[in-house]
């Protein structure tokens, strides 16, 4: 069953105000990789706040469809992952915020026409976002395994 716009938006507004509850990690549960040779919790939240700022300036601010080519995902990701380690929490967690905020109201201006029409690789907009619940859950879990 596809996906509503309503769910998308309970599912991002449920995952920001999660992210938020990290604040009260301790600095070594936030530096904790979720397992061993994985990322660390701070890396995972900057890896999403990454991906999410991507997603608003390359994807769905883009009007004319002319997308640029995808990063090369493992250098993008390591990106992110080096960035969350010379960056405070407050710093990942107000950027997260901020970027979670500004996809969620994307996604609230969308019109019903505009968020069913294919955008991208002949996805809608819905099926597109809606791909990286996923993501995000699994990003939760590997987390919540750890604290």
């Amino acid at each position: 069953m596809p996906i509503t716009k309503e769910q998308l938006l309970k599912h991002n507004r449920h995952v920001s105000l999660w992210v938020h509850s990290l604040n009260e990690l301790s600095e070594e549960k936030w530096r904790k990789p979720v397992a061993e040779n994985k990322w660390t919790v701070a890396e995972i939240i900057s890896h999403l706040s990454a991906w999410d700022l991507y997603i608003i300036e390359h994807r769905l601010a883009i009007e004319n469809e002319d997308f640029p080519i995808s990063p090369d995902v493992e250098k993008f990701n390591n990106t992110a992952a080096e960035y969350a380690k010379i960056h405070s929490k407050e710093t990942i967690l107000n950027e997260f915020a901020v970027n979670r905020q500004k996809l969620i109201e994307y996604v609230e201006n969308y019109d019903v026409q505009k968020i069913q029409t294919p955008f991208y690789r002949n996805l809608t907009i819905l099926q597109y976002l809606g791909g990286f619940i996923e993501h995000d859950l699994h990003h939760q879990k590997q987390i919540l395994d750890v604290i």
